[in-house]
């Protein structure tokens, strides 16, 4: 095979899975990490940072790229 047909390596992009709450007693929004089981719009008991309110709706869930270390 020419070098036409030659095969690369794919690399990986690091990313995250975030998923983004509401507080339903303040309305303040946070982020954590995306736990299985989680789908938006959905509603969860989690304490809120900001004012230890339990009630909370999922309202998105994205992926962040992970920021590349620069040469050492």
């Amino acid at each position: 095979m020419g070098q036409g047909g030659a095969l690369t390596k794919a690399r990986a992009i690091p990313f995250n899975v975030l998923t983004q709450l509401k507080c339903l007693n303040c309305g303040s929004i946070h982020t954590r990490p995306h736990k299985e089981g989680d789908y938006i719009f959905s509603n969860i008991e989690e304490k809120c940072p900001n004012c230890g309110g339990i009630a909370h709706m999922i309202t998105a869930i994205y992926i962040e790229e992970q920021k590349k270390q620069g040469p050492r």
